[in-house]
């Protein structure tokens, strides 16, 4: 089961997956230390293991410090997403909220790297482009994009470490070589596919369809 949680401000989308028989469940992007988040768990008496991080911008990690003390779980992210998360002029948390942001005691992963929460198996795709440590996580016929795909967008790639040429590569030569029936969740915006995106992404679309 994924629920998720549109929070104010920047609309950034936070993802709870629970397995709706053992309560097991994850967090994706706590964006905020939000109590429409909390409430959400505690109704559904969800057992939070994990939170896991697309990337390191302050609008996706704000409330990340609360909900791994409240629930006493770790914290994932790509290796190469460390410099930002350390440093609050990268995540640009001062500048964005006024609030200066670090995360510290992250357990860094590479990519193709496999986690299992809530009886998921999670595929670990490097994404770069909009940050150098994006990544997306692919469970089944979902996966979790961040700030790299959105419906019929991509993620800006002129801040700390974006680049666009390896943003394209991230879409065309990962994403799009998902199956067309896949989910994507991004971290803004509304739910879409994999399929949608190739044929109507109005930045990559898939060439062989063009």
């Amino acid at each position: 089961m994924i629920e998720r949680i549109l929070l104010p401000g920047m609309g950034v989308n936070c993802y709870v997956y629970y397995d709706e028989d053992s309560k097991k469940g994850f967090i994706v992007d706590p964006g905020l230390a939000h109590q429409r988040i909390k409430d959400f768990i505690e109704e559904n008496n969800i057992e939070v293991e994990a939170i896991l991080l697309t990337h390191g911008h302050s609008d996706h990690i704000m409330g990340v410090n609360y909900f791994r003390e409240l629930y006493n779980c770790p914290v994932y992210a790509h290796e190469d997403e460390q410099e930002i998360l350390e440093d609050p002029r990268h995540n640009h948390s001062t500048m964005m909220t006024g609030e200066s942001m670090v995360i510290h005691d992250v357990n860094y992963i590479k990519d193709g790297a496999q986690l299992e929460f809530a009886g998921a198996k999670i595929d670990c795709l490097h994404t770069p482009g909009h940050t150098k440590g994006g990544v997306c996580y692919l469970l089944g016929e979902d996966v979790f994009t961040g700030d790299t795909l959105f419906k019929l967008g991509i993620g800006r790639f002129d801040l700390f470490s974006g680049d666009y040429h390896a943003l394209e590569n991230s879409i065309r030569n990962v994403l799009y070589l998902l199956p067309d029936e896949t989910r994507v969740h991004p971290g803004h915006g509304v739910q879409t596919s994999i399929g949608y995106e190739k044929v109507r992404n109005p930045y990559f679309r898939d060439d062989a369809l063009q």
